[in-house]
């Protein structure tokens, strides 16, 4: 009788890289369950076994991402340093990643956005993670005004959607093929126009 193998060990944390990559690439509707077991190497018995349902995987996915590549804008909470440094920190390193060729390009939190009325649900989880920024951006520009960076006849509440928007709308910019260069002196024009105004 032939003695069959052991099956080999499953890597949760790799596959759910892999996916986060796949997710980052397609989106999450147009990612195939076929797709995921492909990467990940793994049947289908053993993917809903790991994960419950592609919905499963992309939520896990979020948040390593959110952990991992998610960083970039960790400056926003970083109080050691000054509220324009922060926000001007954030904006330099989500273009740094958002153009890194190593990675699909752009931010998977604005790209992966689902449309399918069904998974309304996803679409609120992104926008969860997403309003987290806009709370860090926000904060950051009350702590500049409490600090004399912002002038107090700026609107906090206008300057920060404008900041959103600039930071969302990298993903845009870095899809279209904007080397980083070109993002950097879109942040020190807007870094400029916010420290003169």
């Amino acid at each position: 009788m032939t003695q069959m193998g052991r099956p080999r060990a499953f890597d949760r944390d790799l596959a759910v890289d892999k996916a986060v990559l796949l997710f980052w690439r397609h989106g999450f509707d147009s990612t195939s369950l076929s797709q995921l077991k492909e990467e990940l190497g793994i049947s289908a018995a053993s993917f809903y076994a790991a994960f419950g349902s592609k919905e499963g995987l992309f939520r896990e996915a979020i948040t390593r991402y959110v952990d991992s590549y998610g960083r970039a804008t960790s400056p926003l909470w970083n109080s050691s340093i000054s509220p324009s440094k922060a926000l001007e920190q954030a904006l330099t390193e989500s273009a740094r990643m958002q153009t890194d060729k190593a990675h699909p390009l752009g931010c998977l939190l604005v790209i992966s956005t689902t449309t399918s009325a069904e998974n309304e649900h996803l679409q609120t989880l992104l926008s969860k993670a997403r309003r987290r920024i806009r709370e860090g951006i926000n904060a950051c520009l009350l702590r500049a005004r409490l600090e004399g960076e912002v002038s107090a006849l700026v609107s906090i509440e206008i300057l920060s959607e404008i900041f959103c928007v600039f930071l969302f709308g990298l993903t845009t910019q870095a899809r279209d093929g904007a080397s980083y260069e070109s993002l950097k002196k879109a942040i020190d024009a807007m870094m400029a126009l916010v420290r003169s105004g």
